[in-house]
């Protein structure tokens, strides 16, 4: 893995050019296609549900109407819950051609009987060829979300990580562009669920990013030295963390693709495509593009330390420092003088209060010295008799 990793984090140039063509492409697409609404039901059903303004701005009401829809409309193909000209809500099923739908309306129309009275609930059959699109506001509002999602990684990164922070910037709004813009050129059938899938391809590649970059920084510290630029970059990627993280999201999203019907299907299988691109984003473009910025951190402290640029402030802080402690050591050699001319007054004192005592017994003469003896002797002898 980490030799496959070593390749692709060099073909950062070729991985970003892929990610703008395919964002060209899908601009393209969007400009003459759009979203994949699958609601052109040529030849085929679709049910309206207008709902009075004042019921629809009633959340309890409004879920209750809600469950009342899918309970009854639960077979439909697709379907679509938006704002209809920003006052009344609107939720449109759409059927196949072959469907009845005339027991369902009625079930549908007799619950709503109790509202009906004072609010208007209309529900609406009709088989006119008719492609719904995304509702602008939730486009706005989750580009809103893309790009304030993007600016809180890279304020986070950039206080955290310095320059190389950037790039936590980044990979969120990279990641969203490109779930998009596969969405769009795969033709995967989308509703105004799909800004929660984009969304989400986002989220992650954030929080790898930034597990990354944490890394990454640790190994620079540590061995900044002891290996080269791709080294630190290939060693810092957290592909177990990654791909753990990954497949746990994968294999949820797939749970809900694979047993679900209509929207949730297609809503999970572009949350399925959002997290694949996240874990590329990730794994892969990230890393690639750090790339060259630490080959430039590398470089440049090569040169500082080769130029003696960091040695020289480190020499002259410890120039500094030393000095005083030089004048120091020269100013205290006098006290130790001092002492040592009070030590040795008293020792040739001593030797001055020795000398009489010399001279006194070089004074005496032998003879007497002699006598001296003779006497100790007999006062000696006399004792030995006495006893």
């Amino acid at each position: 893995m980490s030799k496959i990793l070593a390749k692709l984090v060099k073909k950062w140039a070729f991985l970003s050019g892929l990610i703008v063509g395919l964002v060209i492409a899908a601009t393209i697409v969007g400009i003459f296609l759009g979203f994949n609404g699958m609601t052109n039901v040529s030849g085929g059903k679709k049910v309206t549900v207008t709902i009075d303004p004042v019921l629809y701005k009633n959340e309890s009401v409004l879920n209750e109407i809600e469950d009342i829809c899918d309970d009854a409309f639960g077979g439909a193909t697709h379907v679509i819950k938006g704002d209809n000209g920003g006052e009344d809500g609107q939720f449109i099923y759409a059927f196949n051609a072959n469907e009845n739908v005339d027991a369902a309306v009625e079930k549908a129309s007799n619950a709503f009987a109790k509202w009906t009275e004072d609010y208007s609930i209309t529900v609406v059959v009709s088989k006119e060829s008719e492609v719904a699109t995304i509702a602008e506001g939730y486009v706005v509002r989750a580009a809103i979300a893309g790009v304030v999602l993007s600016v809180l990684a890279l304020v986070y990164a950039v206080i955290r990580f310095k320059k190389i922070g950037l790039l936590a910037g980044v990979a969120p709004l990279a990641a969203m562009l490109l779930t998009g813009a596969i969405i769009i050129v795969t033709r995967i059938p989308s509703t105004v669920s799909v800004a929660y899938a984009i969304m989400l391809s986002g989220l992650v590649a954030a929080i790898f990013a930034i597990f990354y970059l944490n890394k990454l920084n640790s190994a620079a510290k540590s061995e900044g030295a002891a290996k080269s630029a791709e080294e630190i970059v290939v060693a810092s990627i957290p592909v177990k963390e990654g791909l753990i993280f990954a497949a746990i999201l994968g294999v949820a999203a797939l749970a809900v693709c694979i047993p679900a019907w209509g929207s949730a299907a297609w809503l999970a299988l572009s949350a399925f495509v959002g997290i694949l691109v996240a874990t590329f984003i990730g794994l892969v473009f990230t890393p690639a593009i750090s790339l060259p910025v630490q080959q430039a951190i590398v470089a440049k402290a090569a040169a500082e330390t080769k130029h003696g640029y960091k040695g020289a402030k480190k020499g002259e802080k410890k120039t500094e420092k030393t000095q005083p402690q030089k004048q120091e050591a020269k100013e205290e050699p006098a006290p130790v003088e001092e002492a040592a001319e009070v030590e040795e007054a008293p020792v040739e004192e001593a030797a001055a209060e020795e000398a009489p005592i010399d001279e006194a017994v070089e004074d005496v003469p032998a003879e007497e010295a002699e006598l001296s003896k003779e006497d100790i002797a007999s006062i000696d002898e006399a004792f030995a008799d006495e006893e």
